[in-house]
């Protein structure tokens, strides 16, 4: 009975060392996926430096592969999407 309660918690011990593991390469990954830029709603048709800053970021993720004109379009929609469905976890959904 003892052996199997020293496993027990030698299992225990290892989840709560993996979770401690999991959530800090996490944090780092978001760290290094925010976009400053995403700070209101946008809609399509905006236009402005706001949306170019945008989309300079989606292209840097690789989500973006049209020409930055600061207009918000349908590709600028999509690469949205996009990066909503890379990191479900990580951002609010609107």
């Amino acid at each position: 009975m003892e052996q199997l309660k020293a496993q027990i918690k030698a299992l225990q011990d290892e989840i709560k060392r993996r979770l401690a593991l999991l959530n800090s390469q996490k944090q780092i990954s978001l760290d290094t996926k925010q976009c400053p830029h995403f700070t209101k709603y946008y809609k399509k048709g905006q236009r402005g430096g706001e949306i170019y800053k945008i989309q300079t970021f989606l292209k840097d993720q690789g989500l973006y592969n049209s020409t930055i004109d600061g207009i918000y379009g349908p590709i600028t929609d999509r690469a949205i999407k996009a990066f909503q469905a890379k990191y479900p976890e990580e951002i609010l959904k609107p």
